[in-house]
């Protein structure tokens, strides 16, 4: 009776060990964007609130860059330089981007923070999509052509004539 108690117990015990191990795994890309929030709040204490606020709650970009790779066809292991990116009130920083710079695997796990300051990326707005006036033209015309075609005065490429 006591045998069948302890396979009980040594049962349970297990599900709860394994219930804890996933519950306590973390997401990386989560643990990257909080470090780097702590990091930016800290060499910055000079943000204003609306500043602090786009930094604690609005989502930031993340942008990556291969340094090292470990194999060839890429590797959960290669070194990558990630940027994490905030746009900041337009009103107070005309447009820039909190930038924090750190180093970590791809996977993004032991990510650490080494730099942050502000830099206003070109390629990361929008590109305008106005089309060239030649190009304009030449649509116009391809709309509206300019005579119509006669058929009776069309020669066949069989005629002798």
């Amino acid at each position: 009776m006591t045998c069948w108690i302890f396979r009980l117990n040594a049962g349970i015990a297990m599900v709860v060990a394994c219930l804890v191990a996933v519950g306590c795994s973390t997401n990386p890309k989560l643990a990257v964007i909080k470090a780097a929030r702590e990091y930016a709040l800290e060499k910055h204490p000079d943000l204003s609130e609306a500043s602090i606020h786009t930094i604690k709650f609005k989502a930031p970009m993340l942008r990556q860059e291969l340094i090292f790779e470990e194999e060839a066809g890429g590797s959960k292991n290669d070194l990558m330089q990630t940027c994490v990116v905030w746009d900041m009130p337009k009103n107070e920083y005309d447009g820039k981007q909190l930038v924090v710079v750190g180093f970590g695997e791809r996977d993004l796990r032991d990510w650490y923070p080494i730099r942050a300051f502000l830099k206003r990326y070109r390629e990361l707005e929008p590109p305008k999509k106005k089309k060239p006036a030649s190009f304009r033209t030449r649509k116009r015309r391809l709309k509206r052509p300019s005579g119509t075609l006669n058929l009776n005065k069309v020669k066949s490429p069989r005629s002798s004539e």
